[in-house]
């Protein structure tokens, strides 16, 4: 819980929590989480605003089309899995937003984001914290190569598939757990050497430097 980000912007602003009307957070599908902000607020500062929950992808969308400066605007968020939707295609119109399409039932195996996560593993980076490292590396590989394999659209309805065996067999419970089949990835792509081989690499590096470097 962002109790420190919390503090700052109240002593920047010169508030307190009494000022501020409302509190405003994603995760409309956990029914828990209303009262664990409350729980949390008034842990750390005696006294809770109300608080409202929004959908995950409404926030992203809201965010885009709000701050965008147009009335009218086709509005998207490819996303995780935040609140069970990955995908979610909204028409902006003045000021208003109506849903277009929104991913379904495939959950993991229908998001860009799960995917992105998978080779976020494999390349020995940590998912939600290593993807943006991944896409800036991507300005160093090929300009084209074939995904076909692991991920592929359909039409009609639109839908976006990942391979099922691209991604472990096990439910997906904390953003910190590993999604990645490393096994299945292996026979495609050469292996990342393990974390206690990429220490020694470190340390032999570091002992090879001349002196002046040092």
């Amino acid at each position: 819980f962002p109790y420190r980000s919390i503090e700052t912007i109240l002593r920047i602003n010169n508030l307190t929590i009494k000022d501020i009307d409302i509190v405003a957070a994603t995760g409309i599908k956990n029914k828990f989480m209303k009262k664990k902000i409350r729980s949390c607020l008034i842990h750390a500062f005696n006294y809770s605003p109300k608080i409202k929950i929004f959908e995950h992808a409404y926030a992203h969308a809201s965010g885009a089309y709000y701050s965008s400066g147009f009335k009218n605007a086709l509005v998207m968020s490819i996303d995780g899995m935040g609140d069970k939707i990955s995908t979610w295609i909204l028409d902006g119109k003045n000021g208003k937003l109506k849903e277009i399409y929104r991913s379904k039932g495939g959950l993991h195996h229908e998001s860009l984001g799960h995917f992105y996560a998978c080779f976020t593993e494999f390349l020995g980076f940590t998912q939600t914290e290593g993807e943006f490292k991944v896409m800036g590396m991507s300005a160093y590989g090929k300009k084209e190569y074939n995904l076909d394999k692991f991920i592929y659209l359909t039409n009609n309805p639109f839908k976006i598939n990942l391979n099922k065996r691209m991604t472990g067999n096990w439910p997906v419970t904390s953003t910190f757990h590993p999604v990645v089949n490393v096994d299945y990835l292996k026979k495609f792509f050469t292996p990342r050497p393990s974390s206690s081989k990429r220490r020694n690499d470190s340390r032999s590096i570091w002992m090879h430097l001349p002196q002046r470097c040092i």
